[in-house]
């Protein structure tokens, strides 16, 4: 089975993310990568993801956000803390841990969008670097497996 790659991503290469969804709300659509730790990779490790997708909006790709899910408040704060000790990251990072929003799902108001002073954020609020197409994410005849 041939591995999903975004609209518009071809040609500059796909930062391996764990997910990728297209989520629509209210009117509103949202694209993102997913990061899911199981609280075995460390803190540098995850870090390091963002200088990924960093290096491919430089060459190009949409800035969509990047959602790290986290099993837990620790490790969310301190990943939050080494994205406040380096430079600004030019995609929109939200983190979100399973111990905090416990009872609720990822499209609710879980998601902490870094660099940002606001509540918790809903899927649909986050920030897109423009409007999307749907049909860029249909599935072609010939796509199938």
């Amino acid at each position: 089975m041939e591995r999903f790659v975004p609209p518009g991503t071809m040609t500059i290469g796909y930062p391996q993310s764990d997910g990728f969804g297209v989520w629509t709300d209210d009117q509103r659509t949202v694209v993102f990568y997913l990061e899911h730790d199981t609280g075995y990779e460390a803190l540098a490790v995850l870090s390091d993801k963002v200088c990924r997708y960093e290096e491919f909006v430089r060459r190009g790709a949409p800035a969509w956000p990047v959602l790290f899910w986290l099993h837990s408040t620790a490790p969310e704060g301190n990943l939050r803390k080494r994205f406040a000790e380096t430079a600004r990251p030019r995609v929109p990072i939200a983190t979100a841990a399973r111990d905090r929003v416990s009872g609720l799902n990822p499209a609710q108001q879980i998601w902490n969008l870094f660099g940002d002073a606001s509540p918790l954020r809903r899927l649909a609020e986050l920030p897109m670097p423009g409007p999307i197409d749907l049909r860029d994410f249909e599935q072609q005849p010939n796509d199938a497996a």
